[in-house]
């Protein structure tokens, strides 16, 4: 737990957010301040559980890749959300508002007396990710299948981890940012293939192919991973590449018009390199956040 003289971290874009009642935000802070202590599960939800808890027709942030095969249409939704909110309530994740306040040891919310209620736990993870100035997540694609991590940085340097697998699977984690880089790169490089930093070379996206020695070696490729980060607050965006044949992993750097492609083969330091400077949007308040950080 935090101590009288260090804060707890809050959501990025909570704080004074009308649209985040106290038990909610209160729930966000007390999951922030777990993620210090090192990587914490959090919960473990299924698309149709994540859908029935933010609203059938409430845009989502991740991919939702069960639904999306099985549930296209909205009516199909509808049933499946109300047959997961039933699942959540069995497993008491969901309760209603008279059971939850007994258990808190605190006064009924009358406004809610009528909805059901969520668990602490997952109801911090529903409001951090959605409070984060940046989105930054990495796609891995073999023939079959993609995986993904998407991650939610805040405050303090502690990030939401959000790990989605191919058949719908959303596994939450909280976190320091420093121990972020390494559970990527083992998505990245799963077989431990990366070598040594090779030289770079930049070519044209559409002479890739044809390039005598990079085209046979991204031919092999056996998984693309592509690593984006999008800000919330403005324009802001990148995105790396890595490709892991069967015997290096080579990463990219598009150009910011996307016709050209800087490429090199990299170690494991340097693609964990690679991936934290992924989470650096350079805005100032990044540099203000740090330097406050270091005075606590």
């Amino acid at each position: 737990m935090s101590s009288s003289s260090t804060p707890p971290p809050q959501p990025t874009e909570a704080r004074g957010d009308s649209t985040y009642d106290d038990r909610s935000l209160a729930s966000a802070v007390g999951l922030l301040d777990r993620g210090r202590e090192g990587v914490q599960s959090v919960a473990v939800l299924t698309d149709e559980e994540l859908m029935a808890l933010d609203g059938v027709e409430t845009a989502q942030l991740t991919a939702m890749p069960f639904l999306d095969e099985h549930a296209p249409d909205l009516e199909s939704r509808v049933l499946l959300a109300r047959t997961a909110m039933r699942s959540l309530m069995t497993r008491k994740e969901v309760a209603t508002e008279i059971e939850v306040a007994e258990f808190e040891e605190r006064p009924l919310a009358d406004e809610k007396l009528l909805d059901v209620t969520v668990d602490p736990t997952i109801l911090g993870a529903l409001v951090l990710r959605r409070t984060s100035r940046d989105l930054v997540w990495f796609e891995r694609e073999v023939s079959t299948q993609t995986h993904r991590l998407y991650y939610y940085p805040h405050d303090s340097d502690i990030v939401l981890e959000e790990e989605v697998t191919a058949d719908g699977v959303h596994m939450f984690s909280i976190m320091p940012l420093p121990t972020v880089a390494a559970r990527v790169r083992h998505l990245i490089d799963q077989p431990g293939v990366g070598g040594q930093d090779g030289p770079v070379s930049t070519l044209a996206v559409t002479a890739l192919e044809d390039d005598a020695d990079l085209g046979p070696r991204l031919g092999d490729t056996r998984a693309l991973t592509i690593g984006t980060m999008v800000s919330r607050v403005d324009d802001t965006a990148k995105r790396v590449t890595f490709h892991m044949t069967g015997s290096e992993v080579i990463a990219g750097q598009p150009s910011s018009d996307g016709e050209e492609i800087s490429l090199m083969a990299v170690s494991p330091t340097s693609v964990e390199e690679i991936v934290r400077d992924l989470f650096d949007d350079g805005s100032e308040d990044d540099a203000e956040g740090d330097a406050a950080d270091g005075t606590r």
